[in-house]
């Protein structure tokens, strides 16, 4: 052990990743696709002979260097690993040698409904006066859920249904049963994302001006106004001019359109940023930065820089 800690310490860290998977996965399961992830090939985790290395805690991950891949190595029950403490994470490093290098890897722990509510006794008595009022309330003991308590999601669910069972205690017992529908109203909280993190693209010079170039998309995880994205090109400069006056986007599609006719000879390349904004009070919103690229047409005559001698 000290001889590996010394190693991780002359080793070089690279660079680390995060994952998210449900309790419960099966073993042999995929969490990620480690070498990809990393910029890692197959080949150099065969070389590195890459391992994980968790320190003194079980190990509920196994590497699979022919995949590149990590998998679920033995059942993982959050609330045996975490209890009630969130979020719930294990924390380990992918190993290689030769050179010695090594990253962190987050692999956090989500919850399942797989416990069902438990009283802390399994008979309970109580005494009530028969001269107890109609529709007089009596506290009982609470039940205890193992799965952890989160806050209402309409992006996880939108609508709950409650079953509400009534019986007496005559012979027989009689019942009756209700349904409650729960719909959860939204609220402004998810920003507009877009598809990609940067966009690139071509354009050939000598274009016609208001020629579409290409569509940028973002998607709002809420609901109605709240997932409404209008689309707004940010203010800057390209060689001391507007960048509208070379760009513009519709605010409705995120189709971007030329201004001008382009000329390679006179610029190669610029890039801009668009706003994506949704509809909801107050707005949230996102940036995105977009590359033009001209390209080159043969429109221009080779031009003789000296005298012919004849």
């Amino acid at each position: 052990m000290v001889l590996l800690f010394s190693l991780l310490r002359l080793g070089v860290l690279r660079g680390q990743v995060s994952y998210s998977v449900p309790e419960e996965m099966k073993s042999g399961s995929v969490i990620g696709k480690i070498a990809h992830d990393l910029g890692l090939g197959v080949d150099r985790l065969k070389s590195g002979k890459a391992r994980v290395y968790t320190g003194n805690t079980e190990e509920y991950v196994e590497l699979n260097r022919e995949r590149g891949v990590l998998n679920v190595k033995q059942r993982i029950d959050r609330e045996t690993l975490c209890g009630q403490t969130m979020p719930c994470a294990l924390h380990f490093q992918i190993i290689l040698e030769n050179p010695m290098e090594f990253y962190t890897v987050t692999v956090e722990i989500t919850d399942i409904n797989d416990n069902p509510p438990t009283f802390e006794r399994g008979e309970m008595k109580y005494e009530i006066t028969e001269s107890a009022l109609i529709g007089a309330r009596f506290v009982l003991e609470k039940a205890i859920d193992d799965d952890v308590e989160g806050e209402l999601d309409r992006e996880k669910a939108s609508e709950y249904n409650v079953t509400v069972t009534c019986s007496d205690e005559g012979v027989p017992s009689l019942s009756s049963s209700v349904t409650l529908t729960l719909q959860i109203s939204d609220v402004n909280d998810n920003a507009p994302v877009f598809k990609r993190s940067s966009y690139e693209a071509y354009i050939v010079e000598n274009n016609t001006p208001g020629l579409s170039i290409f569509t940028i998309t973002a998607t709002d995880a809420d609901w109605n106004q709240n997932a409404r994205v209008s689309y707004i090109l940010m203010d800057s400069a390209v060689n001391g001019v507007p960048v509208s006056s070379y760009v513009s986007v519709s605010a409705d599609s995120g189709v971007i359109h030329a201004v001008r006719s382009f000329d390679y000879e006179q610029i190669k390349d610029f890039q801009f940023r668009v706003k994506a904004q949704d509809g909801g009070s107050p707005p949230l919103s996102s940036n995105v930065t977009i590359k033009i690229l001209i390209q080159d047409q043969n429109d221009n005559p080779p031009q003789v820089l000296y005298p012919v001698q004849t």
